[in-house]
């Protein structure tokens, strides 16, 4: 509707309807009626009509939330491509870290209406300016641990990290699930309570200390660590992030 009302050519309708219907998995739905559609099916429609018109910006609000995982990747892809082939710009909102992490160039992180941080990916998920950055972007999140600074080490309960330059007084350790590396006489020793087996790899969750931990095993380790073991763990190297206590900012 939108292409007839600015006069395009018969023919060029019909070949970009094809095109995005093609693209969102519309081709048997092209002959029905809103009211014979899925919630989800009306959205991959509404996204169509705007993929159709090609724009110079596209304002995207959430737009895969109601497909299914499967189809969710195949159009976040499709998507990709579209930026790449048309140049445009999207404004894309999510709270789907796979899809912020995947499609932007530029991720701004919104809390409460207030920017908390903006730049690269790459950058925001390996250098957060605060806990909460640290702990939305990342799947698992990030492992929190209140320790105390002394001496160029962090110290907590069931924790022992050098730590160069690590300020004195209470601090916020964040380790992300898939920087730790289990190693016998490691500094962190955690309580399995739980184990989510994946194939080649695995998710442990417990406790080091009092605290939630999760922590990510690989290989012949992901089959053979079980409920009620202590297992010595460490940290990739550069990969512990320092947060300040109080205001929960990066410190490191």
């Amino acid at each position: 509707f939108g292409l007839k009302l600015r006069g395009e050519r018969p023919e060029l309708i019909a070949a970009r309807v094809d095109e995005v219907a093609r693209m969102l998995g519309l081709e048997a739905l092209l002959d029905r009626y809103p009211r014979q559609m899925s919630g989800g099916q009306r959205q991959r429609v509404a996204m169509g009509r705007a993929i159709a018109r090609r724009p110079k910006l596209f304002l995207f609000d959430e737009p895969l939330s109601n497909l299914d995982a499967a189809l969710r990747a195949e159009v976040r892809v499709e998507i990709k491509k579209l930026h790449r082939e048309l140049g445009a710009t999207m404004v894309y909102v999510t709270h789907d870290q796979v899809e912020a992490m995947t499609l932007a160039d530029r991720l701004v992180v919104l809390r409460t209406g207030e920017v908390e941080q903006v730049g690269p990916p790459l950058e925001v998920y390996g250098q957060p300016a605060s806990r909460f950055v640290a702990s939305f972007m990342g799947s698992p999140a990030m492992n929190f641990v209140p320790a105390r600074g002394e001496a160029d080490a962090v110290r907590a309960e069931g924790l022992t990290l050098s730590v160069r330059g690590a300020p004195e007084g209470e601090v916020l350790v964040g380790i992300r699930p898939h920087d730790v590396l289990e190693r016998d006489g490691g500094p962190i020793a955690m309580d399995v309570e739980v184990v989510e087996a994946m194939g080649f790899e695995a998710y442990a969750h417990g406790k080091v200390g009092a605290v939630p931990f999760v922590a990510r095993l690989e290989g012949e380790r992901a089959g053979a660590v079980k409920v009620g073991d202590r297992i010595a763990l460490d940290v990739a190297p550069g990969a512990v992030h320092l947060f300040d206590a109080e205001t929960q900012r990066a410190l490191r």
